[in-house]
């Protein structure tokens, strides 16, 4: 059985970037019960949990538009210290998230569920449902948040409709990423996918790519901005495309570890644009994303 509180990441922008994507994820009851079993706390909220905006306090706006990373280091420990903070968070995400939550839930496996299971127009989801006699345990975390839930899954359904429909009008939807902009670099540069080379080489050849992330080192909170934005665009471009040299499963890894990446980048540019990160702090924490990714190709371990 894998535990997803196991699977925690310890620190810096990976951390924030989890915890993200848990939040506007359909998972989070499973992992709020789990993180109660491991702290040795009863399914019930105790009497000790901070009320949420005493709790944020001059944070709440920053968290609503940016994320994990706008939380003080402290705020970020007691995540885990109380769990129920968890869904309170997510409940104030599904009120009054900004388009941040929206980015990192359409990142999210659990979208595609949750359109798939045709969802409820916005205005007829009953917010006075009740918790079923007998439910428990995560079912019952699960339950008692349902609701907001379908909300927040039927405004991100609204609001990236429209977008779909462009991109799969770009692709022909064929699948095939649009080309990339003349003169890119990194996984923008013209020749990416040519040839016919082995998993192997392909992997090193994407390597070879997101390391010329170091090629310029830009100083200015808008060049360092725009650099990271060329390097999500080349991201998604890996996401969007084919990578017929990989194996199935290699190139389903592939895209979840972009997948992963790019909410890395989303959370690092954020914070950059909203002054929470210096031009200098951002690049450095790209610098630490990108050789991880970096080391991840080469060694071909995707999953």
């Amino acid at each position: 059985m894998f535990l997803k509180a196991l699977d925690i990441p310890e620190f810096g922008s990976e951390r924030d970037a989890w915890f993200d994507e848990r939040l506007a994820g359909g998972d989070l009851p499973e992992l709020v019960a789990e993180l109660l079993a491991l702290l040795g706390q009863p399914l019930r909220r105790p009497d000790g949990v901070p009320a949420l905006d005493e709790w944020l306090g001059t944070r709440r706006d920053a968290f609503l538009t940016g994320g994990v990373a706008a939380l003080t280091e402290s705020q970020r420990r007691d995540l885990t210290r109380y769990p129920w903070l968890l869904l309170d968070l997510q409940a104030a995400i599904d009120a009054s998230g900004g388009d941040h939550w929206i980015d990192v839930a359409l990142r999210s496996p659990d979208f595609a569920a949750a359109v798939a299971e045709d969802l409820p127009n916005i205005d007829s989801v009953d917010e006075t449902e009740s918790l079923p006699e007998g439910a428990n345990g995560a079912e019952s975390l699960s339950q008692s948040h349902g609701t907001s839930r379908r909300k927040f899954w039927a405004v991100a359904a609204v609001a990236i409709s429209a977008a779909a429909v462009a991109v799969l009008w770009l692709r022909g939807q064929s699948g095939v990423a649009p080309p990339p902009p003349a003169g890119g670099w990194g996984w923008n540069q013209q020749d990416l996918f040519a040839g016919s080379p082995t998993p192997d080489e392909y992997l090193n050849r994407l390597a070879d790519a997101g390391a010329k992330w170091r090629n310029k080192r830009p100083e200015s909170k808008s060049d360092v901005g725009q650099r990271i934005r060329e390097l999500r665009a080349g991201c998604q471009r890996l996401i969007d495309g084919n990578h017929p040299p990989l194996s199935t499963d290699q190139e389903t890894a592939l895209k979840t570890l972009c997948r992963k990446w790019a909410g890395q980048f989303d959370t690092v540019l954020a914070d950059l644009d909203a002054d929470r990160r210096t031009p200098l702090e951002a690049r450095s924490a790209i610098d630490e994303i990108v050789d991880k990714l970096v080391t991840r190709l080469r060694s071909g371990k995707l999953s």
